[in-house]
């Protein structure tokens, strides 16, 4: 059985990954500090076989402790600081998570496993116009944005690593928070609330959305 790390697996990308990976046969490792999630994903994913850590990513010793023991055949590295407005508040710890913690996870998969998939973020360009390309020119507007297109950076400097950035556009979906601003659990909550969808602007801005 393939055995497989997920950062982040409390998060709500993290989550539906490690979920559908635990659905597929895979063994899966996750890594949260539960910082921004609660125990409620953790013990739905416990309950499907998920083996658990609950610790912080720029621990780099005890990182390379978990690394070396569960000898994984891949690593999914999704833990972050994802709050775009609140990056602004506190520039440095966003740094240290998205900057720092990726660097550790991207330097341990090339010492064992040598193959990384990371979460980045369509923030990184200039417009979020439709059609991008990943040549499109990236000219981040907030902390968050410059962490995650500093975090490729990091990534595509590690040696003998085979690494895939993913830059996610307005990923939605079951048990999602409107704690990022995500339009599409405001809206649902609004509705099941019997209140106003609110919409910004003439209305006429368009978005690519990505379900989870």
């Amino acid at each position: 059985m393939e055995r497989i790390i997920v950062t982040g697996c409390a998060g709500f990308i993290g989550g539906h990954l490690s979920s559908h990976l635990l659905e597929h046969g895979y063994e899966v490792v996750g890594i949260d500090n539960l910082s921004t999630s609660g125990p409620v994903v953790i013990d739905e994913l416990r309950a499907k076989g998920l083996i658990f850590f609950q610790e912080d990513i720029r621990d780099a010793q005890r990182m390379k402790e978990i690394f070396l023991d569960v000898q994984p055949s891949c690593v999914f590295h999704h833990a972050a600081y994802a709050f775009v407005e609140q990056s602004f508040k506190d520039p440095e710890n966003v740094m240290s998570i998205n900057v720092t913690g990726t660097k550790i996870m991207a330097e341990l998969s090339a010492k064992v496993v040598a193959s990384l998939v990371y979460a980045s973020s369509s923030a990184v360009y200039v417009n979020r116009a439709s059609p991008l390309k990943t040549t499109d020119p990236t000219s981040p507007t907030s902390p968050y944005a410059e962490s995650k297109l500093l975090s490729e950076k990091v990534v595509s400097e590690v040696p003998d690593l085979l690494s895939i950035g993913l830059r996610y556009f307005n990923v939605y979906g079951p048990h999602q928070s409107t704690a990022y601003g995500s339009v599409i659990p405001a809206w649902f909550s609004a509705a099941k609330n019997q209140r106003p969808l609110e919409i910004y602007g003439s209305g006429d801005i368009s978005r690519d959305f990505t379900y989870v």
